[in-house]
């Protein structure tokens, strides 16, 4: 049984196809969750039977991705200072140590982090603001983002009309990989607060 939800979406994909899976992509990543992972468990089902030419779904889901990605990047990155100088607002501390664990464990951090929409955004952002290289960024983001829709599509590509069946585990995987995730990156920036105390208190 399709949600409320999901089942329009799934019209809107059978309708427009590629533009659909762009266009869905895109919007996802940059800040609106959306049901990602049924788009393309959905989309490689449909691939199974013909609908779809996988290769080229992936392209485009990978595309949309990358497109939205790079909206969040670059925006926080050329003006994501300016706007906390205009607004006369303080980067708050965990910001802070967020940026050095950032630049520690960009390429890894960007890479996991394309598996989980959730954090996807958030990520991409962060990555803006702290400064870290374009070309590390994409190609993270671009390896990222082809391993997690492309096995999310084969997944929906293996079980065809059963793909539905999947969709409650491949969510629950999803929310404990961002919860062990945000356990990850309290952890490492607490440390970094601590180190950076340490080092005020010596001085």
């Amino acid at each position: 049984m399709l949600s409320t939800f999901v089942a329009p979406l799934l019209a809107y994909l059978l309708l427009y196809k590629y533009w659909a899976i762009f266009c869905v992509m895109f919007v996802s990543s940059i800040i609106l969750p959306l049901p990602t992972n049924s788009l393309l468990l959905a989309t490689g089902a449909l691939a199974s039977q013909g609908f779809f030419d996988f290769t080229l779904a992936l392209a485009v889901a990978v595309g949309g991705n990358m497109a939205g990605d790079c909206v969040d990047f670059v925006l926080a990155r050329r003006y994501g200072r300016k706007a906390l100088h205009m607004l006369k607002i303080r980067t708050p501390w965990y910001v802070v140590h967020l940026e050095h664990y950032m630049r520690d464990y960009a390429g890894l951090t960007i890479f996991f982090t394309r598996f989980f929409a959730t954090a996807d955004s958030f990520i991409s952002v962060l990555a803006g603001f702290s400064g870290i290289s374009t070309g590390t960024f994409l190609v993270y983001s671009l390896l990222g983002n082809i391993v997690s829709d492309g096995g999310v599509l084969y997944v929906g590509y293996f079980f065809g009309s059963n793909w539905q069946a999947v969709t409650g585990t491949l969510g629950t995987v999803e929310w404990v990989l961002f919860g062990m995730f945000v356990v990850l990156v309290l952890t490492v920036s607490l440390w970094y607060r601590r180190r950076s105390n340490g080092r005020k208190v010596r001085r």
